[in-house]
């Protein structure tokens, strides 16, 4: 990997370096750009003598020089270390992006709440030689999140290329990628039981679309058994399929005690959204459920009605309503009301993206 670059460190007087068969020579006199590769050893010529070949990658013995060259040699050598810690990464993309809230919850029957949260990504990616994909992504959640073992804390690898994306880490199951869930309420959720029901989590998922079809195939590590050995009964399908305004959703999972179907249609007229959900989990009509968002301009309404059965049949019915306003640059301010079972919960607050 290298790099075209100019640099001044020697001042007025300019700055020149060419990659040789042996040792890189900087001899100030006049400005070129050059190309610097990593690995290669360096020997500076310094406005008031010569320093011996130092390699690259040993920053810590050229910080050992600083204070016996002078200024001067304070520049080459500053740019020069700047250079090699650069110069292998140049075709790599790294991004730092992040997301925020806070607000205030109500919960029928308890003490109102301040509910906040902070959550940084960290994420790079490239490109090989022939044309495949690769990155990587973490999300520590909470200012010690990276450190105190935070089960909120998330990462993935991914490889892409024309066979598809293979992605590996903290996966949700292929049914939950095929299928989604309701539209929402609220700052935080309002309870969230907006969301669609999964048994399936993933340790890895694989993705190839074709033109309007995309379909997957996830697999989960065994549970309580260490060296991240992948369970067999731990797996997920799931396909989408998309034709204009309409999308369609399907996806089955299973795990070593249940099963679980479910499918999704959505609708998009203009600023309108519709949503339809219906799964069945272990032969069981388990949930079933609607939403509808609607947008006018910066400001966005939504709804949903949600029941879901438990295993002797019983239904519990959750419902919301709310509404955003979004102040554009990545804050919004959003309220919702629902009803979860029988208990309201009502929230205010602030989103923020960065």
């Amino acid at each position: 990997m290298s790099q075209d670059l100019r640099l001044d460190p020697c001042g007025f007087r300019g700055f020149s370096a060419k990659l040789r068969e042996g040792p890189l020579w900087q001899d100030c006199t006049n400005a070129a750009p050059f190309r610097l590769k990593l690995r290669v050893e360096v020997a500076i010529k310094g406005c008031r003598g010569e320093i011996a070949a130092y390699p690259i990658r040993k920053f810590l013995d050229w910080a050992a020089l600083l204070d016996k060259r002078g200024k001067p040699m304070k520049k080459i050598l500053l740019a020069t270390t700047v250079l090699a810690a650069t110069a292998g990464y140049a075709a790599a993309e790294v991004k730092l992006s992040g997301d925020a809230r806070v607000g205030f919850q109500k919960v029928e029957g308890q003490d109102t709440t301040m509910e906040r949260r902070t959550r940084v990504k960290f994420s790079a990616s490239g490109e090989s030689d022939n044309g495949l994909s690769f990155g990587m992504s973490f999300r520590p959640q909470g200012a010690l999140a990276a450190e105190d073992g935070n089960a909120n804390n998330t990462g993935n690898l991914y490889v892409s290329g024309a066979f598809g994306t293979l992605s590996i880490g903290s996966e949700s199951s292929a049914a939950e990628y095929a299928v989604g869930d309701l539209a929402g309420v609220g700052f935080t959720g309002a309870g969230s039981k907006n969301e669609t029901t999964f048994i399936g989590g993933g340790s890895f998922v694989y993705t190839y679309s074709a033109g309007a079809l995309t379909a997957m195939v996830s697999g989960g590590e065994k549970a309580g058994v260490g060296g991240n050995k992948l369970d067999s009964k731990n797996m997920a399908v799931g396909v989408k399929y998309s034709a204009g305004a309409l999308t369609l959703g399907a996806g089955y999972e299973k795990t070593s005690s249940d099963n679980n179907t479910v499918v999704s249609a959505t609708y998009v007229m203009n600023d309108t959204t519709v949503k339809a959900v219906y799964g069945t989990q272990s032969g069981k009509a388990g949930q079933m459920g609607a939403s509808v968002s609607h947008k006018m301009d910066a400001i966005t309404l939504s709804g949903f009605y949600r029941s879901v059965d438990d295993a002797a049949g019983v239904s519990t019915n959750y419902s919301g309503i709310g509404a955003a306003y979004d102040f554009g640059g990545g804050l919004a301010a959003k309220a919702g009301y629902a009803d979860n079972a029988g208990v309201s919960t009502i929230e205010a607050g602030l989103n923020f993206s960065f």
